[in-house]
């Protein structure tokens, strides 16, 4: 139980430097999903279910030698140990809770997912907004302001993620580990933001005032030349993104209800004990106690691991959301925005079809593969 202990122990233990995601192949019933340990509970249930197997099998060799006798036991005791009716009830409720609580872990999961890439797409449509309401300012600023914009979003989204990863009720965040998420050129921000980001515990409000005050600044410098009622918008993207910051929070924020973990982990303690005795009564032989055993426990403590695996998404264990992958993807959308090609509105060739008519045509109607896998694309690219 030392070993048990241990094991779950680890669940919550963050694992710096280490992947977080778990790749596997996707289908019906790939043979190699069976081996594959990073992520997998089974390594953990493997060893105790066994052990409860192996109690089985020796408690049934010795009841079929004589070696052990119920006559001195209490009677009622007895009827209750052997009663497989009263069992399986009993594994009916435990089965229940621990079902229960897997299904309700796997919707803190996806909840905290969805919430994730809802911030990811309030944060990359302010940045959009911002970039193409500066497109017709003629300010000297323009490029200083947009790019400490996408340094700050991409600040913004960093710390976001770290303190979804470490935060929680009571946790000060400047006294934590420094985020290792990757930043968009963070040389290029003043050593006393960087200082004064440090220092505070409230990080994320602190970039989204720095982001909103930028916006406003930009307004008297002509750099955000758009009218006032659509402009709002971005304040709007701003609240958006920083509600759905908070609801992903929440996860982490308010834990899966310690008495319910509590009474789920005393009935699997409580099970993982009576099992042996209850299945060796009415097993034909100490190989089928032992398999049977094995299954009961190996099954439902797995169930409880996978819930206690995925009730955080944002833990830094095997199972959960790689950040910095959401990291260096978001960065790759914000410098999207300042690249040249971005801004530049596409316009029509000269050998555009403007028959409405004719643009039901199947020679009208070819689809990308056709036309940049094609020789004549290549061509008319080496023409341009």
């Amino acid at each position: 139980f030392a070993f048990v202990s241990h094991v779950l122990s680890q669940q919550t233990q963050l694992l710096d430097g280490k992947p977080m995601t778990v790749n596997y192949d996707k289908g019906f019933f790939r043979p190699s999903n069976l081996f594959k340990l990073r992520g997998s509970v089974f390594w953990y249930t493997f060893l105790p279910a066994l052990l409860c197997g192996i109690a089985a099998a020796v408690i049934k060799a010795c009841v079929g030698e004589n070696s052990v006798s119920y006559a001195s036991w209490d009677e009622y005791i007895v009827k209750m140990l052997t009663n497989n009716i009263g069992f399986t009830a009993y594994s009916s409720i435990v089965a229940f809770l621990v079902t229960f609580r897997t299904a309700k872990a796997y919707d803190r999961f996806w909840n905290g997912a969805n919430y994730i890439k809802k911030m990811q797409a309030e944060y990359f449509v302010t940045a959009s907004n911002l970039v193409a309401f500066s497109r017709h300012s003629t300010a000297s600023s323009k490029q200083n302001y947009l790019h400490t914009l996408i340094r700050l979003l991409s600040m913004l989204h960093a710390v976001s993620l770290h303190q979804l990863e470490v935060g929680g009720d009571g946790v000060n965040i400047s006294k934590t580990r420094a985020p290792k998420h990757g930043l968009v050129d963070i040389f290029g921000i003043d050593v006393a933001s960087i200082q004064a980001l440090k220092d505070e515990e409230c990080r994320v409000e602190l970039v989204v005032q720095w982001i909103q005050s930028l916006t406003v600044d930009g307004i008297k410098t002509g750099v955000c030349t758009i009218p006032p009622p659509i402009l709002s918008r971005i304040f709007q993207n701003m609240s958006n993104g920083l509600t759905a910051y908070y609801s992903a929070y929440r996860v982490t924020e308010v834990p899966f209800p310690f008495p319910y973990v509590q009474a789920t982990e005393v009935l699997l303690l409580v099970h993982y004990l009576v099992t042996p005795i209850v299945i060796q009564s009415f097993s034909s032989g100490p190989l089928w106690s032992g398999i049977c055993t094995f299954l009961a426990i190996f099954v439902l403590w797995s169930l409880d691991l996978i819930a206690a695996e995925l009730e955080n998404p944002f833990s830094q264990t095997d199972n959960v959301l790689d950040m910095n992958l959401l990291q260096g993807e978001f960065n790759k959308r914000l410098i999207l925005l300042l690249k040249s090609y971005t801004n530049t509105v596409p316009s029509l060739s000269e050998s555009c079809i403007m028959d409405a008519d004719n643009l039901q045509e199947s020679y009208a109607t070819s689809s990308f593969a056709e036309i940049w896998e094609s020789s004549k694309w290549d061509a008319r690219v080496l023409g341009n």
